[in-house]
């Protein structure tokens, strides 16, 4: 599949547009021809048809500095703010109404990813920490730390574990879910990574 104007992966900060975005930083596929795609500058969510590149305004009202879009199946979008404090926003799709679902004081969340069991997991950028959210309610844990400057996230469902990446690619930390204590690893010169 190709995205008309631009391409699906990767981010600009006010550069080169991504799927015809401005300012694009974080992008999820719907699975069904469509890209939900942040705008890092003034906070809208977009709708990219990546048949005929067409883009709709989904959400607008959101903070500057959004970044991660994870979508749940279920008519919502959840982002993230990397800028200005980390937080978790929910997004209905239907009617672009926005909540926060979680606040963490002087975080920068990068990306976020959901479990499809009512949990997302964001990175601290700045701090080195994997938090855990809950959606319904917005209580959070720290899964782990030691994570250096981190910006990508993966999960690893069948197997339980978290994945994360230096922007780098050069280390990869394996953290086991569930697993208090354990889960340090570290390959390529990256930061160890201690599971909570």
């Amino acid at each position: 599949m190709s995205v008309p104007t631009g391409t699906a992966s990767g981010h600009s900060r006010g550069g080169c547009p991504l799927a015809g975005v401005p300012g694009a930083y974080g992008v999820a596929l719907d699975g069904a021809g469509t890209a939900y795609v942040a705008n890092w500058i003034d906070g809208r969510l977009f709708a990219v048809d990546l048949r005929t590149g067409d883009k709709k305004t989904v959400a607008t009202g959101l903070p500057g500095g959004i970044s991660g879009v994870a979508l749940d199946g279920a008519g919502k979008a959840y982002v993230g703010r990397r800028e200005g404090g980390g937080q978790v926003f929910e997004v209905d799709l239907a009617d672009g109404t926005h909540r926060v679902v979680a606040g963490f004081a002087g975080a920068s969340t990068a990306r976020l990813l959901l479990d499809g069991t009512g949990k997302a997991y964001t990175i601290d950028h700045s701090g080195g920490r994997l938090y855990e959210v809950t959606l319904t309610d917005g209580a959070q844990r720290v899964v782990a730390t030691g994570l250096g400057s981190c910006e990508g996230l993966a999960l690893d469902l069948p197997n339980g574990q978290d994945l994360r990446q230096q922007p780098s690619g050069a280390a990869l930390a394996h953290l086991p879910q569930g697993c208090p204590g354990a889960g340090r690893s570290r390959q390529g010169g990256g930061a160890e990574a201690r599971g909570a």
